[in-house]
């Protein structure tokens, strides 16, 4: 069990494991067969009844734990439990969120950067726009989660997501089944106009540039055969020319996304050789810096997570102390380069449903151009925005 724990969990010290068994606070869960159930419980039952058992249904668990998970070796259905604190990684304090459109069914907020939509693993779970947006409307006295399963009940759902470094338009549903058909309407993509506001390095020039690469799925956070290497889409992207700013050699960029891929945008650009500024992972500096059409080999893979693995060391070494929690010795990080401005230039600038056979049921939403827009463009094309199109 230790030996499993220490290979794949490589953020956790392996004496912290051997603490969770000795305290009871970790254990493994084995599932066993319905047949073998029946039999070693004495069950009568017939033989054409036994068969119709299927092999890997299972009826019940056997727990194992302390002294007995010190030899105890694994098999492919068992599962480890553990009681375990939740440090959730830090986002930018925001006094008030930027509120676009509020109606009985509707919530649309220009969403800051560095903060991720829903909850997402065990790094976020509190320290999301959903969670802190529901938090502001609760009722005095309502709780939003349950404090033992940590199970959260928010009033507000999203509709789509975008990247937690990305800023911009995020639409909320105040019930599930207005989600439902907002979230139906964004996935099949018709009559749909997403256009966003990009910032990137080089002189872009005055055409307007079609990508349409295909988008390779990496994830270098994860192993490749645990899904670092996942699939390949087609996606299609146009970007259009708004600025050029001699002074830094970058460029503003108006784009439209015709298919909604996971980084297509970030891929796209990165393709044509036009990196984000700030893109911590597809920009001039990021591990995912060169143009990628083809899943990578696992020889391959295994050197860019190498390198991911090498950078993240080195930036936590920059890292202060801050504190140290009592219970699971967790340590939490101070990054004094940490700034506002230090996120990705990307903004989701302009969504769009436009209804031919009901006009009713249209509905657009634009937010303001972020700051990183308005340091560089002049007032007078800033004015100009709203009229253009890829």
């Amino acid at each position: 069990v230790l030996e499993y724990l220490q290979k794949n969990f490589i953020g956790k010290n392996v004496d912290f494991f051997k603490k969770q068994i000795e305290e009871g606070k970790l254990w493994v869960e084995r599932p066993i067969p319905m047949r073998v159930c029946a039999k070693t419980n004495g069950l009568k039952i017939s033989k054409k009844a036994h068969k119709s058992l299927k092999k890997n249904s299972v009826v019940e668990f056997v727990t194992i734990k302390g002294e007995d998970l010190k030899d105890f070796k694994l098999k492919k259905s068992d599962v480890i439990a553990n009681y375990a604190c939740i440090h959730e990684l830090k986002i930018p304090h925001i006094e008030s969120f930027d509120i676009i459109h509020e109606s009985k069914d509707l919530l649309v907020v220009n969403k800051p950067s560095g903060i991720p939509v829903h909850p997402s693993g065990m790094s976020y779970r509190f320290n999301t726009l959903q969670f802190l947006l529901s938090k502001k409307r609760c009722s005095p006295g309502k709780s939003l989660y349950n404090p033992e399963t940590l199970e959260i009940f928010p009033s507000l759902w999203p509709c789509h997501r975008i990247d937690k470094e990305t800023s911009g338009i995020v639409i909320f549903a105040k019930n599930k089944v207005k989600c439902g058909e907002i979230s139906k309407l964004i996935e099949t993509k018709e009559n749909i106009t997403k256009r966003y506001l990009i910032h990137v390095h080089g002189k872009f020039g005055n055409e307007v540039k079609t990508c349409e690469d295909p988008i390779v799925d990496v994830d270098v956070c994860k192993k490749y055969e645990n899904g670092g290497v996942s699939r390949i889409q087609h996606a299609k992207s146009t970007f259009k020319f708004v600025y050029y700013d001699a002074k830094t050699d970058t460029s503003i960029l108006l784009g439209e996304i015709f298919t909604g891929r996971k980084h297509q945008i970030r891929q796209h650009l990165r393709n044509e050789g036009f990196h984000i500024v700030n893109d911590p992972l597809y920009g001039v500096m990021g591990i995912l810096k060169d143009k990628m059409t083809g899943l990578p080999n696992r020889d391959q893979f295994n050197a860019l997570r190498g390198e991911y693995i090498k950078k993240m060391e080195e930036r936590m070494s920059k890292f202060k102390k801050e504190s140290r929690c009592l219970n699971c010795n967790h340590i939490n990080y101070f990054d004094d380069n940490f700034r506002a401005d230090s996120y990705m230039h990307l903004h989701a600038w302009e969504y769009t449903y436009t209804s031919e056979e009901t006009p009713k049921l249209s509905w657009s939403f634009i937010t303001s151009p972020p700051s990183w827009i308005t340091n560089i463009v002049p007032p007078n094309l800033l004015e100009s925005l709203g009229n253009r199109k890829c």
